[in-house]
């Protein structure tokens, strides 16, 4: 897999982040129960979480791979022979794995609490008008 592959991994595993929890309330039978409702934004968080981070180590690894490769002399130093001799593209690929901080804490930390909050306003929400739209046809 090429760099570009894992973004683009990265991207998509973040678009079905935000599409499971519509997918397993509309699987999940709609239960009215308390557990029921807990234990699906809990599963819908586990599965979130697996769409964020399993991409984002996956992109992690390759750019592992690429700045390696960027060591010429394997001495685990950069020195300004071999920065000379990058590429745009290598110079590009070294900003990705410097400003990591941001993409790792989010991925690997902030996720889950995100995909909590997401879960359970989603599902709130999605039970909230299951609920109205009940009373509006036992009065009808």
């Amino acid at each position: 897999m090429t760099l570009d592959h894992a973004l683009y991994l990265r991207f998509a595993g973040a678009l079905l982040a935000l599409l499971t929890p519509i997918v397993i309330y509309l699987l999940s039978g709609r239960s009215n129960r308390l557990a029921g409702v807990v234990s699906a934004i809990l599963v819908s968080v586990a599965i979130m979480y697996l769409f964020i981070a399993g991409p984002l180590f996956v992109l992690n690894f390759e750019l592992d791979q690429a700045v390696t490769a960027m060591d010429y002399d394997r001495d685990g130093i950069w020195t300004p022979e071999e920065k000379k001799q990058w590429s745009a593209e290598d110079h590009r690929v070294m900003q990705m794995w410097v400003g990591d901080g941001g993409r790792n804490v989010f991925g690997y930390l902030l996720s889950p609490i995100f995909c909590l909050v997401y879960s359970s306003v989603l599902f709130s929400v999605a039970y909230a008008i299951s609920w109205i739209l009940g009373k509006l046809r036992s009065h009808s």
